[in-house]
Parts: structure tokens; C-alpha cells; sequence
């Protein structure tokens, strides 16, 4: 029988120490690639970063929301004149209204109309009125005619003293009321009319005339 042949210890060790080699190298190279591929691949990208708001307040209480007035549309011509207009109103209805005082010329003219008659005269007498007659006597008459009210101080200081002798009403309170004839009542509406925006006094002379004077 032949001999067995025996094993090559040392060509085994070179085998092994040549596999752990190229193991070694495998290695490195995949270390290698893994490097380079994280340094190749694309950062992320960073998002916005967003600003954090403050927290809402409370809620106060809820106001009552005022209503705003219209806008005027009107054009400025015109609002001026629509202002003017309402100030001139404000005016005239704080204004007194224009008022005519009667009166006669003189004691001679009412007197000497009074005795022909062309004139009567009333004057208060407690809850009524009394007529003064041509003879200076105090008569129960009803008002007739075209009346006018006639201011105390122009009448004829004799006439208030027969009414002051019988009033019972009020001493310090005279009214009188004055009864015109048709001629004279036309000639104070004329003019009335003709001076209807201003305050004047209204004489009548002895001739039964009627003229206007400005105060």
C-alpha cells in the first residue's frame, strides 16, 4: 500500500491570511461607498419656522355699537342754502311778531268822536263788559261792532276814572275795547296789510283818519 500524502500546513495559514485580506478590503470599500452616499444625498430642507402669535385677550364686555348718522348726500350749494334756511327759521320763530298798537291823536279827538257817536267804547266790569255812553254813564251792553283793544294810558284820564269807580274785578287790570265805524275799521286793514312785517302805532284824529307810525 502507498503512503498517505500529508496536508501543507503552510500553504492553509497563506489561504486563510488571503481571505481575511480581502475581507479587510471589502469592508473598507463598503465603509467608502456609505460615506459617500450620506454625503451625496440632499440636506432636508428647513421649514419656515413660524412665528408663534400672542394669546387672544378676553373678550370685554360687549359695548353698545353707537349708530353712525347718514352721509349727507345733498350738494354743497345746497346743503348751505337747506342750513341758512333752517337758521333763518330759528330766527323768525324766536322773534316776536310784529304788532300794531292803536290810539287816538288826542282826549279832544276821542271825546269829540264819542259824543257824535261814531265811536263806542267797553270796558271790563267784573266777569263782563260795560259801555260807556256820550253822558259819561256806565250801561250793560253786548259787545258789537268792529273791536279793537285800545291801550289804557290813550284814553282820556275822565273815562278811566268812571270805569275805576265801578270796577270791582281788579283795580289794577283795565281793558277796554274800542267799537269803530265801517269807514275807519277799512282804513286800519289796509293798513294792517301794508305794514304786516313791522310794529308800528295806528292814530286816529279827530277827523276819523287813520295814520301809521313806526315805533
Amino acid at each position: 500500500m502507498r503512503p498517505a500524502r500529508g496536508i501543507n500546513t503552510a500553504d492553509t495559514d497563506s489561504l486563510q491570511a488571503d481571505v481575511m485580506r480581502f475581507l479587510a478590503i471589502i469592508a473598507f470599500v463598503l465603509i467608502a461607498v456609505l460615506s459617500l452616499v450620506e454625503n451625496l444625498a440632499p440636506a432636508p430642507a428647513e421649514l419656515p419656522k413660524v412665528e408663534q402669535l400672542p394669546a387672544p385677550m378676553p373678550a370685554a364686555a360687549a359695548q353698545p355699537t353707537k349708530a353712525v348718522p347718514p352721509t349727507e348726500t345733498l350738494p354743497a350749494a345746497e346743503r348751505v342754502a337747506t342750513e341758512a334756511s333752517q337758521e333763518d327759521d330759528k330766527v323768525a320763530a324766536s322773534a316776536p311778531e310784529p304788532a300794531m298798537v292803536l290810539r287816538f291823536s288826542s282826549d279832544k279827538a276821542f271825546l269829540f268822536l264819542l259824543g257824535q257817536g261814531e265811536i263806542s267804547l267797553f270796558g271790563r266790569q267784573g266777569a263782563g263788559f260795560r259801555q260807556l255812553t256820550p253822558g259819561f254813564e256806565l250801561i250793560d251792553s253786548t259787545l258789537t261792532g268792529n273791536l279793537y283793544e285800545v291801550t289804557p294810558k290813550s284814553l282820556p284820564n275822565i273815562v278811566r276814572r268812571v270805569f275805576a269807580r265801578t270796577n270791582t274785578r281788579d283795580p289794577g287790570s283795565e281793558t277796554y275795547l274800542v267799537a269803530l265805524p265801517a269807514d275807519i275799521h277799512q282804513q286800519i286793514a289796509r293798513l294792517q296789510t301794508r305794514y304786516s312785517e313791522r310794529s308800528g302805532t295806528l292814530t286816529i284824529n279827530r277827523g276819523g283818519e287813520v295814520h301809521y307810525e313806526d315805533t
